[in-house]
């Protein structure tokens, strides 16, 4: 499963915009509304879809979609 593929879905649905594209580089000073609560929501539903669990550093440190991949990457074994 392709991270950014899934990354790209949770974001619209968080973000409820059917047609929002990420990529890794896109950053929270880039999408409207990425403020405290949506990285709440973020986390939440990135931890559930993938069945794993970040630690306090790891989430506040999340500020791209790239570091949103690197850690999926990190736990699922693969990066």
């Amino acid at each position: 499963m392709d991270p950014l593929f899934v990354l790209q879905k949770i974001f619209r649905e968080v973000f409820d915009e059917d047609d929002m594209v990420v990529t890794p580089q896109t950053s929270r000073d880039d999408v409207e509304g990425w403020d405290s609560v949506a990285q709440v929501k973020l986390v939440l539903t990135v931890e559930t879809e993938f069945n794993l669990q970040f630690n306090e550093d790891e989430v506040s440190s999340m500020r791209t979609v790239g570091d949103f991949i690197k850690a999926i990457q990190f736990y699922k074994g693969n990066g």
